[in-house]
């Protein structure tokens, strides 16, 4: 039993209405390598409060963001409060790239969180419930196992980062939308999100996507996004008029353009999107403006 979470405040507002792209990718990586175990993803801290509670899991994952960390830490005391067993993991950029400020992460959090899946999360963490798999989801007896992708304390002693390869197929990683894993999503209140490229060539310092294993651009194919797109317009309903790019930068590729028009058509048959949010390419201003 695996739960994956992207959790948001739910106090005032829901702080961030988007769907929890990343822990559905990674939740639907694993799904395909073994179809028998059981994944579900949240969002809402409620909904997963709820489900521990009804049905303790085997792995809990969190997506680790500045806006979500103090939500996550609270979950994890939870958690291993109810079973110290229970394996955590986190992933998300909100880390830095300094094995000795890892370590200190780490170390402040040393009885709750058991590892931290660094960079591309599918491939991170399939190591790690592989592990768990082979070990018979003794924690001691993973952490003394041989798997990459990941940190963590092992007897107080620190792991560092082991690499995995950056995937360039992208078609690899299965689709959460077209898999099904999102439709509990569909609640007239999130708006869906996608992402059609991973990786930047641009250094910027204030982006995670900035630093050198990322420079490399892979691509998902157009059958892919434009199969997700009517998807999720054939299931989002007539309330939630926003949809979002993960891209680091929409219009890069001359492709691009014909996502845009997809778009565009979507939402003259189906009345969504009415708005897209996107982070645009630097240097191409014409494609941007046609």
């Amino acid at each position: 039993k695996i739960y994956l979470a992207d959790l948001t405040h739910t106090t005032i507002t829901v702080s961030n209405d988007s769907f929890p792209l990343g822990a559905g990718m990674v939740g639907a990586y694993a799904k395909a390598a073994h179809p028998d175990i059981y994944v579900e993803v949240f969002k809402y801290p409620d909904d997963l409060k709820q489900a521990i509670d009804r049905r303790k899991p085997d792995i809990l994952a969190l997506s680790n963001y500045p806006w979500n960390l103090d939500l996550d830490l609270s979950f994890l005391e939870y958690t291993k409060g109810m079973d110290k067993n229970i394996i955590t993991v986190m992933g998300g950029p909100n880390i830095s790239y300094n094995p000795a400020e890892q370590m200190k992460f780490l170390k402040r959090r040393e009885n709750l969180l058991d590892f931290y899946t660094l960079y591309e999360g599918e491939p991170a963490f399939l190591e790690i419930l592989e592990a768990a798999m082979a070990n018979g989801f003794d924690l001691a007896k993973i952490k003394n196992s041989d798997f990459a992708g990941s940190i963590y304390l092992n007897d107080g002693e620190f792991v560092g980062y082991r690499p995995i390869a950056r995937r360039k197929e992208l078609d690899d990683y299965p689709s959460p939308y077209q898999t099904g894993l999102f439709d509990k999503f569909y609640d007239d209140v999130l708006s869906p999100m996608l992402e059609t490229h991973r990786g930047c060539p641009f250094r910027c310092s204030y982006c995670h996507e900035g630093h050198v294993s990322y420079t490399k651009v892979n691509r998902f194919s157009m059958d892919r996004v434009l199969g997700d797109l009517d998807y999720i317009a054939r299931h989002v309903g007539d309330r939630v008029k926003n949809f979002l790019f993960a891209d680091p930068n929409f219009g890069m590729f001359p492709t691009d353009i014909e996502i845009a028009e997809k778009l565009v058509q979507t939402s003259r048959d189906n009345g969504f999107p009415k708005t897209v949010f996107a982070t645009t390419a630097k240097n191409v201003g014409e494609r941007l403006i046609a």
